[in-house]
Formats: C-alpha cells, structure tokens, sequence
C-alpha cells in the first residue's frame, strides 16, 4: 500500500500512483544494492525524490 508521500509525489507529477509506488521499490532495490544502512529511509527517499524529479534541496509542501 503507497504511502501517503508517494501518493502526494504521484500527485504533483501527474503520475499513477502505481507507477509511483513501482519508482519507490525500485529506489529501496537501489538502496539495498549500494549497501546503506545509516539512514535507510532517508537514502531510499532522496533516491526516490531524484527519481521523481524533485529538485535537491525541497522541503515538503504542506
């Protein structure tokens, strides 16, 4: 089930959000590949975030 983040992001680029939900399985594959584990979720949403075309840098919008 997509997180409400996800389904914000899918939002905004005017994606699915399966497709979305498919980019952040993808970005935790990645993740797990590059062997990070110091702030999993936080390395899995910047890889996500890049992803999605998020400028580096922005907060989220509330």
């Amino acid at each position: 089930m997509p997180t409400e983040y996800v389904k914000k992001l899918a939002d905004e680029h005017g994606i699915s959000v399966e497709e979305a939900e498919h980019r952040w399985n993808e970005a935790k594959k990645k993740a797990k590949e590059e062997g990070t584990s110091k702030d999993y979720y936080a390395y899995v949403t910047a890889i996500f975030k890049n992803m999605m075309g998020e400028p580096k840098g922005r907060s989220p919008k509330k």
